[in-house]
């Protein structure tokens, strides 16, 4: 089987998940049972897709400043981040829009789907720890004294309201 470069998997998209071609074949990866198709429009998808990347900006919102930004050097986001997204986005169309699908797929849709989210716990509790990292992006300070996911960031508008500047 030929390496797919990042572009062919991800695509080119402003979601973390990527673009409707890699959800439909992530999808299609989920073994649709009796020779049914992953047949979703794209405002289907999208529903989806902001879905997930709203999920995903609430996990990681305490540390870093969301929603991330693509990799300076790449138009890609930074891994496992795309993987971890596109994984969450299929299982849900499968087990939301398929609903009709053979119990052996729905349990292979809910078995990728916990898998993609055991993922996002093992990041953010790395991000937690100091051994990961997401690169490129700004990462929030930290404070002992006030929760950080709940003080703006000292570059946001509201901030800066704040402080009269």
């Amino acid at each position: 089987m030929p390496t797919l470069s990042n572009a062919e998997v991800f695509g080119n998209s402003e979601f973390y998940s990527g673009s409707i071609e890699n959800i439909r074949r992530v999808v299609d990866a989920l073994t649709i049972g009796s020779g049914k198709k992953a047949s979703f429009g794209e405002s289907t998808c999208e529903i989806y897709q902001e879905e997930v990347d709203q999920l995903i900006d609430s996990r990681l919102s305490a540390y870093y400043a969301t929603p991330l930004v693509k990799e300076t050097d790449t138009t890609y986001y930074p891994a496992p981040i795309p993987y971890i997204a596109s994984r969450l986005c299929a299982a849900n169309i499968v087990l939301v829009e398929l609903a009709d699908i053979d119990a052996a797929t729905s349990q292979y849709a809910e078995a990728a789907k916990n898998a993609a989210l055991d993922e996002l716990d093992r990041l953010t509790q790395g991000i937690f720890a100091g051994s990961q990292r997401l690169s490129g992006q700004r990462i929030r300070t930290r404070s002992r004294v006030v929760n950080t996911g709940i003080v703006p960031l000292a570059t946001s508008p509201d901030f800066k309201a704040q402080r009269g500047a």
